[in-house]
């Protein structure tokens, strides 16, 4: 018998761009992150009555092996499997982890841990299964900063059909970008798309405020971080409101 499975995404980037040296943001650590990981894991054991089997993304830092060391190297009910995939060190890591996670080891949900970037890249490739994100990031508008034990019982509960879907899953809005005449979809958002006069991406951080063209939006929340709090200004709109 084939056991559930789900994918585990932790970026050890999330949480330490370039604004840091700016806008004094505080920076999650590798440390704290994998103590986050061995949280989110000891909520999801808990909720289990059987076996689940954990597929995780490498990484240069091995994240998810020292939350495993913060556990004592096991955690009942869990069992785990580290992807076969090439590390780059990079954004290519997500997506190509995402893509085996879901085509291959057909995985029935994935859990980030990371901001609204690592969740843009995941979303790229999950087709419908759904993301169980827990905010490590910058600015975090995707990701509700919810405790990870919390997010790891809600996981559990779901596998073990405890809970409707709709319980604990809400379908969220995002942006297709096209590119000239293509069909094809060239990239995607689920917060913001930002149009600025630079002539370079660089590290995606808009240091001059006259360079901004166009910001669009699937949700505007004055209090959250980011661009999009910018039109919440103007006028508000709930993740759950059918427009942008």
């Amino acid at each position: 018998m084939k056991l559930q499975s789900i994918g585990l995404v932790a970026n050890p980037q999330a949480g330490k761009d370039i604004r840091r040296l700016v806008a004094y943001g505080s920076v999650v650590g590798n440390r704290e992150k994998a103590t986050l990981i061995a949280r989110f894991l000891l909520g999801l054991q808990a909720t289990l009555q059987k076996e689940v089997k954990v597929f995780f993304m490498p990484d240069p830092y091995s994240l998810v092996k020292s939350a495993l060391g913060v556990l004592g190297g096991r955690v009942p009910s869990l069992c785990f499997e580290e992807a076969p995939i090439t590390v780059f060190g990079d954004a290519a890591d997500t997506v190509a982890f995402t893509e085996f996670a879901v085509e291959e080891a057909d995985v029935e949900a994935l859990v980030t841990f990371g901001g609204d970037g690592t969740n843009r890249l995941v979303a790229k490739k999950s087709a419908l299964v759904p993301i169980f994100p827990v905010a490590v990031g910058t600015n975090n508008v995707f990701p509700e900063n919810l405790d990870p034990t919390l997010v790891g019982m809600a996981l559990g509960f779901f596998l073990e059909g405890k809970v409707s879907p709709d319980q604990v899953l809400e379908r969220s809005k995002v942006f297709k970008i096209k590119r000239g005449d293509c069909l094809a979809d060239f990239d995607i958002a689920l917060i913001d798309v930002v149009l600025a006069s630079e002539s370079f991406i660089g590290a995606r951080a808009l240091w001059d405020p006259r360079s901004l063209k166009m910001v669009a939006v699937t949700q505007a929340d004055p209090t959250r971080l980011g661009l999009s709090s910018i039109i919440a200004r103007l006028l508000s709109i709930s993740p759950r409101e059918k427009r942008g």
